[in-house]
């Protein structure tokens, strides 16, 4: 009989030993839970973390609340936290995990479960990364008591195992990972800034309410804004629903769009469902040219908006703008901030807020020569692409990440 080996799919050269499993309270010094009472809170203080604070393996002591220094020294040493901990959530949302790097009072609350490992052959941030593992995640699942809330028992965190191979490895691992950890921060960072300038540029490039013109202007453009009705700017279209009863009509050729498939691309060229030519002549829904059409939905999640890149039609949870000749699409598009506010300042309804196409098309908004619309518009899709490439960016490292968690651990 041949006996099983537990080596990863993918190591570093130089390493071929089988790699051991360990219960985590055999190599633990202590595995605790915080408080289980809630404090007084204060503005100024020791920061008291719960999972809410726990985010990709960092922990958030900005948003935390704080108690008092007598609060803290009242607790119990086991709700205290100290450099090296390592943080795993065992109440709610299970699995979240963070290692405590700072050397500073910490206290946590119940739903932590804080692992203290001294024993030096155990790297702490292998162990923290063998916790992001969807091996170690599933193990950890499937010991939760989902009875009333999912709960992770302490008994079943000290008898949960980790594989572990010689120091050396472990280390070279956690590092690998951690530069990984370190570059997504980074292009996440860089991607947050790029859209948070995009949002002030977007309140700067266009007439705050009252203006005649804008704030932020290119060379060789002057002069007032022109105000307008948006029904002057655009052909505002409503959409429709074919009957989900009669076959004919779905299954077709023409995209045929819902609100929760906007808002994450900027242009779309493809639906999940399609209808029929017969699907559309019987439906209140009509075929809204590319290019030219900016879909926005009306309805449960008013404001968002996409570009049409190939002609299709919606379902009734839109009032599409179809722009006039003399308009340019990604410079109505770049404005949708402020056809998202006035629309959700006019919207009404008893079950659900929504906007109507007749309450759109009261809206007065400011529009400047066609040459300074195509100048903004291309600024913006300059400035989209690069959000959208720093977020590819950030994607294919998830994957890498992903992929290594998978393959890296046994």
């Amino acid at each position: 009989m041949v006996s099983k080996t537990f080596i990863p799919k993918i190591r570093f050269k130089g390493f071929s030993e089988d790699w051991k499993d360990k219960r985590l309270d055999s190599i633990s010094e202590q595995i605790s839970y915080g408080l289980t009472v809630r404090p007084k809170y204060i503005e100024v203080g020791i920061p008291l973390i719960s999972a809410r604070e726990l985010k990709n393996g960092n922990i958030n002591y900005n948003i935390a609340p704080k108690i008092s220094v007598k609060s803290y020294d009242d607790l119990s040493e086991k709700a205290k936290a100290k450099k090296g901990d390592i943080f795993l959530t065992k109440t709610g949302t299970v699995g979240l995990s963070s290692y405590v790097s700072e050397d500073f009072p910490i206290a946590v609350t119940q739903n932590i479960a804080v692992i203290r490992v001294t024993n030096e052959r155990y790297n702490h941030q292998f162990i923290l990364q063998t916790f992001k593992t969807q091996i170690f995640y599933k193990t950890a699942m499937s010991k939760v008591n989902q009875s009333t809330i999912m709960d992770l028992q302490l008994q079943d965190i000290r008898a949960l195992s980790i594989f572990f191979p010689e120091k050396k490895e472990q280390i070279k691992i956690s590092n690998y990972l951690q530069q990984l950890d370190k570059l997504i921060e980074q292009k996440e960072k860089k991607h947050q800034k790029l859209k948070q300038f995009k949002k002030a540029m977007l309140y700067k490039m266009f007439p705050k309410d009252g203006a005649n013109t804008p704030e932020i202007r290119f060379d060789g453009f002057s002069g007032e804004w022109e105000e307008k009705r948006l029904d002057k700017i655009v052909e505002i279209v409503g959409g429709g629903t074919p009957s989900t009863m009669i076959s004919d009509y779905w299954n077709g050729t023409i995209d045929w769009y819902s609100p929760t498939e906007i808002g994450k691309e900027i242009f779309v060229s493809s639906s999940v469902k399609k209808i029929t030519q017969l699907g559309l002549e019987k439906s209140s829904a009509r075929i809204l040219p590319a290019k030219r059409t900016v879909l926005f939905t009306s309805r449960a999640g008013i404001g968002d908006m996409a570009i049409l890149n190939k002609d299709g039609a919606t379902n009734q949870g839109f009032q599409s703008l179809i722009l006039k000749d003399e308009y340019d699409t990604y410079f109505v598009y770049s404005m949708g901030h402020l056809i998202k506010e006035y629309a959700l300042r006019n919207a009404s309804g008893s079950t659900f807020l929504e906007i109507s196409g007749k309450q759109l098309s009261n809206m007065n908004i400011r529009i400047s020569s066609f040459n300074e619309q195509t100048k903004i518009g291309n600024y913006f899709q300059k400035l989209d692409k690069q959000i959208e490439l720093q977020s590819k960016e950030i994607q294919k490292l998830k994957n890498i990440k992903k992929a290594s968690l998978d393959k890296m651990f046994v």
